[in-house]
């Protein structure tokens, strides 16, 4: 039986197993990006009216294979988290507590379905709008948090927004919260999901046509993994099985 990782949003816990990370410089982040990371994730599962994600190793920062099909390898390690699976509420949102709360489902695990919301993670700018092996892959730059983070001179932090269709454009002011994208429809063996990277990316390479070949090999990129800015106190390891379809 796989160990997967189950990441619960109700409200007690989130249960985390930690992949191994790339090999890059860590800079400091501000106090508040743990908690700006869990209202992320809060936002997005009410979007997909999940209960709890649930995460296989291949899913995670640093992992060397993929999640669906044989899991084969990776060319480079993974740069991010992807959100592919959940456990769907049921029930009606005014239950109190009651048979009609809302609740996760026993049993069910479903896939992320194209067309789900994706918000933006904080206040910022797009950047630029890129392809990737999917479909788009959407960046924003956080230039006021990247100045309370202690990153070096010329490096700005970005959220990178991959396998989606982009609903804003280059240039264009966003908000934490604000529907940013949506989950795009996988046309390849790959499931439709949303992959999140957090990363420093210098000024000097956003100037110029970003790639993910170019965010993947320049060695200025330092990418950083979204879930280990959640307080680690609220992780553990989830010994449940993957499930079909994974």
């Amino acid at each position: 039986m796989a160990a997967v990782l189950v990441l619960v949003f109700g409200g007690v816990n989130v249960l985390r197993a930690r992949a191994a990370t790339l090999q890059c410089h860590q800079y400091a982040l501000v106090q508040t990006m743990p908690s700006l990371v869990e209202l992320w994730l809060r936002r997005f599962a009410a979007s997909a009216r999940a209960a709890h994600f649930v995460f296989s190793a291949g899913t995670l920062f640093g992992a060397t294979t993929t999640w669906w099909g044989a899991g084969k390898a990776r060319r480079t390690p993974h740069e991010g988290v992807d959100f592919g699976r959940y456990a769907p509420l049921i029930g009606s949102a005014g239950g109190g507590g009651g048979a009609g709360a809302l609740r996760a489902a026993a049993t069910a695990v479903v896939a992320v379905q194209p067309g789900c919301a994706v918000p933006c993670l904080c206040d910022g700018a797009v950047t630029c709008v890129i392809r990737d092996f999917i479909c788009e892959t959407l960046v924003v730059e956080h230039p006021q948090l990247s100045s309370r983070a202690g990153g070096r001179a010329g490096m700005v932090l970005c959220s990178l927004f991959a396998h989606v269709r982009a609903e804003r454009r280059q240039g264009e002011r966003v908000r934490a919260g604000e529907r940013l994208c949506s989950v795009a429809p996988s046309p390849t063996s790959a499931p439709a999901h949303l992959h999140l990277s957090l990363a420093w990316l210098p000024h000097a390479l956003l100037s110029e046509q970003l790639t993910w070949k170019a965010l993947v090999t320049d060695a200025r990129v330092d990418f950083v993994d979204p879930l280990a800015h959640v307080d680690s106190r609220l992780w553990t390891i989830s010994d449940e099985g993957e499930g079909e379809g994974g």
